[in-house]
């Protein structure tokens, strides 16, 4: 009697024993579980909001790329603009003090035959008092037309400058194309690298998004599994533990007495 009673009690702690292993055990499948579902509930909106985020970045580089090139080109064409804007202000410049002075000797030049013929006709009246007077308005004269052909010859040196300088401007601005022309590609090929690097995370994101609730699934049906197994355990392994050690402490109680 005192051998059943301590086979039922030594029975009973044994199922108390495999019974709070199964609780505990149960209890962290369970645990594991509800962290695994609220990581999918937290985690699927934040990789949403990262897949967003890369379509808003990729947007933006590309609007920032293409704002990029328009300023390129706009400041190219006023370095263009303002280049010949300088040309034809030198040469509008040159053209009107070229026009300034012509006129201006021009004038001198009348003045000079006006006074000349008042003098011829004095001269007519008293031929030997102004012969000498006569003699330094030739020579006059003569200065003046001078001064006209040297003021053509620097209107034809000036326009020959300004020709120059207008070459110069240009060939300033075709030597300074190809620099924009390579600054602009470095920055295409810089934006297209991070535009590929950004594609590549999204596409990384998009099959994180894809694998993670196979992964879920797959780590669900493991805990679901080894819950099984578990049961199994609990359900099988008291009865043969029950039987063998009933006939062992039978057996030891036997020898005994």
């Amino acid at each position: 009697m005192y051998v059943r009673k301590f086979v039922v009690i030594y029975t009973s702690m044994k199922l108390f024993k495999l019974s709070l292993y199964n609780s505990i055990f149960t209890f962290l499948l369970l645990f594991t579980f509800l962290l695994l579902l609220l990581f999918t509930l937290l985690f699927v909106p934040l990789l949403m909001f990262a897949f967003l985020f890369t379509l808003f970045t990729i947007f933006l580089m590309l609007l920032m790329m293409f704002a990029v090139l328009m300023l390129f080109l706009i400041f190219f064409l006023i370095l263009i603009l303002v280049s010949l804007l300088i040309v034809f202000l030198v040469l509008f410049m040159s053209l009107l003090f070229a026009r300034l002075i012509m006129f201006a000797l021009l004038v001198t030049t009348l003045l000079l035959y006006i006074v000349l013929m008042i003098f011829a006709i004095l001269l007519v009246m008293s031929r030997f008092v102004f012969v000498i007077v006569e003699f330094l308005l030739l020579l006059i004269l003569i200065l003046i037309e001078f001064l006209v052909i040297f003021q053509l010859f620097m209107s034809f040196l000036m326009l020959l400058f300004v020709m120059m300088l207008a070459t110069l401007l240009v060939l300033a601005n075709l030597l300074l194309l190809p620099v924009f022309l390579f600054l602009i590609v470095v920055f295409l090929l810089f934006a297209a690298f991070i535009t590929i690097f950004m594609l590549m995370v999204l596409l990384f994101v998009i099959l994180f998004l894809i694998l993670i609730p196979f992964f879920l699934l797959f780590v669900s049906f493991i805990a679901f599994m080894l819950f099984l197994l578990m049961l199994l355990l609990v359900i099988f392994s008291p009865s043969s533990s029950f039987s063998s050690e009933d006939s062992s402490c039978s057996s030891f109680f036997f020898a005994v007495t």
